[in-house]
C-alpha cells in the first residue's frame, strides 16, 4: 500500500506509451527492508515502488486501506491500541529508554509518532506498531528528559513473546509464532549437528 508520488509516461515501443506511478509505500515493505532503507528515492527514507496503470493492471489497485490488513503483522491489543495520546516507553537513538506520547498515528502505515516526555518537538519521529523499540509504558523507562533515560541496548532485552492475547482454552495445545527466518535456520543446523553427532 502506499501513496502515489508521481505519474509519467513513458515509451515502451514506438509509439506507445505506458502509464508509470512511482508510489511512497507505506505498508507491506518487508520489516528487514524497512531496518535497511533499501529501494530508497528522494521520499524521506520511504520505500518508493514503480507500476504500471494500464487496464490490465487495474486489479491490483484498491480503495485505500481497503487491502491493508493483509500486510500488517499481528499486533497484541496494547500495540494495537497506540492511537493519539496514548503513552508508552520507547527507545532513543542514542539507546535511552524514556517515556513517551503518541502525538499523530497512521493507521494505514502501521505506526505512530511519538514525542519524548519532556523533550522538544524536533525529536519527534514516526515509528511502526511493531518495532521492539516500543515498549509498555514504565516496563523500560522511568520518566521523561529529566529521568535521564535508562540506557539498555535493544539487544540486551531478549526475547519477548506478548502472549496476552492467546486463547486461553484446554483445546489450544500451541500457538504460532514467526520468528525471524535466521533463527530457524540456525535451530535447523543444530539439530542436524545433535543428529550427525549421535550417529
Amino acid at each position: 500500500m502506499g501513496t502515489v508520488r508521481h505519474i509519467r509516461q513513458e515509451e515502451v515501443s514506438s509509439g506507445k506509451y505506458e502509464t508509470i506511478m512511482d508510489i511512497v509505500c507505506s505498508a507491506g515493505v518487508r520489516r528487514a527492508d524497512r531496518m535497511n532503507r533499501r529501494n530508497t528515492n528522494d521520499a524521506g527514507g520511504l520505500f518508493v515502488d514503480s507500476c504500471t496503470f494500464e487496464p490490465k493492471e487495474y486489479c491490483k489497485f484498491a480503495p485505500p486501506g481497503t487491502q491493508l490488513k493483509k500486510f500488517h503483522p499481528f499486533l497484541s491489543k496494547w500495540r494495537a491500541g497506540l492511537t493519539l495520546n496514548s503513552q508508552c516507553d520507547c527507545l532513543d537513538s542514542v539507546d535511552k529508554w524514556y517515556t513517551c506520547h503518541v502525538i499523530d498515528a497512521d493507521e494505514n502505515a502501521n505506526r505512530i509518532r511519538v514525542n519524548y516526555d519532556e523533550w522538544s518537538s524536533k525529536y519527534d519521529e514516526w515509528i511502526f506498531k511493531d518495532d521492539p523499540r516500543i515498549q509498555k509504558l514504565l516496563s523500560q523507562a522511568t520518566g521523561g528528559k529529566s529521568s535521564g533515560g535508562i540506557f539498555r541496548l535493544l539487544s540486551e532485552l531478549g526475547p519477548a513473546v506478548d502472549d496476552e492475547d492467546d486463547p486461553i482454552d484446554e483445546n489450544v495445545f500451541a500457538v504460532y509464532r514467526v520468528i525471524d527466518l535466521y533463527i530457524s535456520v540456525l535451530l535447523f543446523l543444530f539439530f542436524l549437528f545433535f543428529i550427525f553427532k549421535l550417529l
